[in-house]
């Protein structure tokens, strides 16, 4: 959790607030990059480009909730979250 939210410029609440759905990577000069896209916040819709590598840590954080629910987490729920998906 620290590692990702080092590596973006979320405020907390809205790195508290992200699912899995938010996610997408997309292609840049200097390689590809992790982005959140949110469709709402303080000033509204932004998307925030995490620095390069931080997709190895989401990818850790997908792989324990796929193997806490040994199936793939649905892509509306909470990344932070209790074995039950409840916040």
């Amino acid at each position: 959790m620290i590692l990702l939210m080092s590596n973006s410029g979320l405020r907390p609440d809205e790195f508290m607030r992200l699912k899995w759905k938010h996610f997408s990577q997309y292609r840049y000069a200097d390689g590809t990059r992790l982005v959140a896209d949110f469709e709402e916040g303080k000033t509204g819709g932004r998307k925030v480009v995490f620095n390069k590598g931080s997709e190895e840590y989401l990818d850790r954080l997908y792989d324990h909730r796929k193997s806490e629910l040994t199936k793939d987490p649905d892509l509306d729920e909470w990344i932070f979250c209790h074995e039950d998906g409840t916040q």
